[in-house]
Formats: C-alpha cells, structure tokens, sequence
C-alpha cells in the first residue's frame, strides 16, 4: 500500500473515533449534584399589621393580625418572615423561592442565589442604601423594558458563603418583606 493511502486511512479512523467517543459521551447522563436545600418554616404568635396593599383584594380590615412564619433558607444563608395566610412559597433545590399573594397573583417576590449576579446599570438616583443584619446593601429601583412595570430589588454578597443574594418584588408587601431578612452568619 502507498504512504498516502495508509495516511488517509489512518486520519479517517483518527476522525472516526473522535465521532463514536463524542456521540457515546452525549448518551451518559450526568450526576446531580444539586444541593438539597433546607427550609424550615416555623409559626410563631407575633403579629403583624395587615393593610389592604398587603393583603390585595382579600378585604382583610386593618386592624387584624396575621401569624407571621419565619423561613430560614440555609442554602442561600438567610432568613425571613411574611404573613402565613397571605403567601405560597415554591423552592427549589438550590435555594431559590418565589414567594406568590393568594388574593393578588401580580404580587410575586422572588429569592435566588449564584455567584456573581450583575448589578442593573442604574442612576445613582434610583440606588437606595439599606441596611440588613448590619450589613450594607444596595436596593435598586427599576422598570421593565417591556412594559414599564416597577420592580426593586437587593443583590448583595453573603459575607460566609461567598455567593451573590437576589431578593426581587415591588410594592408594601416587598417592602415588609426586606424588612424582615436576617443573615445567617
């Protein structure tokens, strides 16, 4: 056989390993390897005061109390409190939440956390400073692109685990909520 034909064959057989090895590697599924995270939801006897932002259409009065339940969020390494029979949470494994109204559904706060989470490129107009567990952070005002509708949020980075916090809503119930993080050291 001639050099160039056995060179051939042999960068086509090259070729058609690299092929099957890809094509075998697609079909191995991956391990999970999410964290399971650990919300723990406790009742407690304070009250707080529920106005008709808060509770939407529900037609709560003003001078009733809602039981209040603590979340602690371990994989996002903070905790907060909001009116038990105002809300439904969703979680997710890795510590996200999405906190919903039962009376309003366009009342939605939303809870993740990631490495480097990009801060919205704002006027220092619409930054606001605040404090949560004596930790400075910063609470952006902004609207969508989309439609204009108002949305606040807090992206801080927890001081242990190194990870990025996003706590994202608009109106008085966001606002109650913020008000309420504590950081989990």
């Amino acid at each position: 056989m001639h050099r160039n034909t056995y060179l051939l064959i042999v960068v086509l057989a090259i070729i058609a390993a690299l092929v099957v090895g890809i094509n075998l590697g697609k079909k191995f599924q991956k391990t999970d390897t999410t964290i399971v995270p650990t919300v723990t939801v406790i009742p407690t006897e304070p009250s707080v005061e529920v106005t008709p932002e808060i509770a939407g259409a529900s037609g709560i009065p003003k001078t009733s109390s809602v039981p209040n339940t603590i979340v602690t969020n371990t994989p996002c390494g903070f905790s907060f409190s909001y009116p038990a029979n105002n809300f439904s949470i969703l979680d997710d494994k890795a510590g996200s939440m999405q906190l919903t109204n039962k009376t309003n559904k366009e009342d939605v706060i939303i809870m993740t956390c990631q490495a480097e989470i990009p801060r919205p490129a704002l006027p220092q107009d619409k930054i606001e400073k605040m404090t949560i567990s004596g930790m400075s952070v910063n609470l952006y005002h902004d609207s969508s692109e989309k439609d204009g509708s108002k949305l606040d949020a807090i992206i801080f980075t927890h001081p242990t685990k190194k990870t990025d916090v996003f706590i994202s809503g608009y109106g008085s119930s966001f606002n109650a909520l913020i008000s309420t993080v504590s950081i989990l050291k």
